[in-house]
């Protein structure tokens, strides 16, 4: 049966914009008094950033995008759209009750549109092919999504899997930003750099092909190997430094909006959002030598504070609030 499409049910961009807002307000007052009756740590407080502010704006851009314009795939983004703001908050109110069948419930809603959003990326994979691409990043952080909300579901059940209560947690919230978040940004820029050749074309292959492996490589490491973990690691960062560089270097003289204050406001975004993944990344190579090093340099409640909050806010905060304003620039992004 053909799904509704997202006019008939009345949704705008003004939908994403709301619930954004709405809930970048809501976060904050949530951030400044943790003694409210939400039994969130720092951990789910960040993972509920994406939820909140963040996957409305990248669904408003999505919208935008051509290869989400087919018409099955822009039903379901439609609905996801819909459904996105009262799930995530449902995923909130999970946190309102210790950990068990009541909070995996209120989580649950939270899962199925991490799920709904895997099935759009996985068909526009498969209908594109396996080539490596910015728009594999994007599909590829559709598919990571999923895996951050099986998370979200489990933990709040009160299970860990055999890894501990703070891995399981931890990764959660991995698979929201590094998973998720970080490959989208990749994509988008892949857009901008698409008629690039030379090194910056190797550059941006590098890049693509680290965020769109290493998320998984890491969750190999974790089980198997630490020495995996950290080489994981290491492509990891290397491949956000690099897609920093690219952002500055290349990304930013091709930035284009209706006016000229939009336009550097627009890079000026852009441009934060990479000097927060240059500082975030410090710290998570940081954690990363010390973890195979056996030694104590920093702990998880500052990587947190030091790496978390930079990355959610600032790399992926800021550069998907950039990229936000760009889209609304223009009639459609093509891929």
């Amino acid at each position: 049966m053909k799904m509704i499409g997202i006019k008939r049910l009345g949704v705008s961009p003004r939908w994403h914009v709301f619930w954004s807002l709405f809930g970048g307000v809501a976060w904050g007052v949530w951030m400044f008094f943790p003694e409210l009756p939400l039994q969130a740590s720092l951990i789910g407080r960040l993972m509920l950033f994406c939820p909140l502010v963040l996957f409305p704006l990248v669904l408003s851009i999505f919208a935008k995008t051509d290869t989400f314009a087919e018409a099955d795939l822009h039903d379901w983004l439609s609905w996801i759209g819909v459904c996105a703001p009262f799930a995530a908050w449902l995923g909130v109110f999970a946190f309102a009750f210790p950990v068990g069948k009541v909070g995996a419930a209120l989580a649950c809603p939270w899962f199925f549109v991490t799920a709904a959003l895997a099935h759009i990326g996985w068909k526009r994979w498969w209908r594109r092919g396996a080539l490596l691409s910015g728009e594999m990043c994007v599909d590829a952080g559709c598919l990571y999504l999923l895996v951050g909300g099986m998370w979200f579901v489990i933990t709040r059940a009160g299970h860990d899997l055999g890894y501990g209560h703070v891995i399981a947690r931890l990764t959660a919230v991995h698979f929201h930003y590094a998973g998720f978040s970080a490959p989208v940004l990749a994509g988008l820029l892949g857009r901008l750099l698409s008629d690039k050749g030379g090194s910056v074309r190797r550059w941006y292959m590098y890049a693509a092909l680290g965020l769109t492996a290493a998320p998984f490589l890491i969750a190999i490491g974790i089980t198997l190997s630490p020495l995996v973990e950290f080489l994981a690691a290491l492509f990891l960062i290397s491949s956000v430094l690099t897609l920093a560089v690219l952002t500055v270097c290349w990304g930013l003289s091709r930035v284009t909006t209706s006016s000229l204050w939009m336009r550097w406001f627009v890079r000026v975004l852009l441009f934060c959002s990479s000097l927060c993944s240059v500082v975030a990344m410090g710290f998570a190579c940081l954690y990363a030598y010390a973890e195979i090093a056996g030694v104590h340099l920093i702990s998880i409640p500052n990587m947190l504070l030091y790496h978390g909050l930079v990355n959610a806010l600032g790399f992926v905060g800021a550069g998907v609030l950039g990229w936000f304003f760009m889209s609304q620039s223009t009639e459609l992004i093509h891929s």
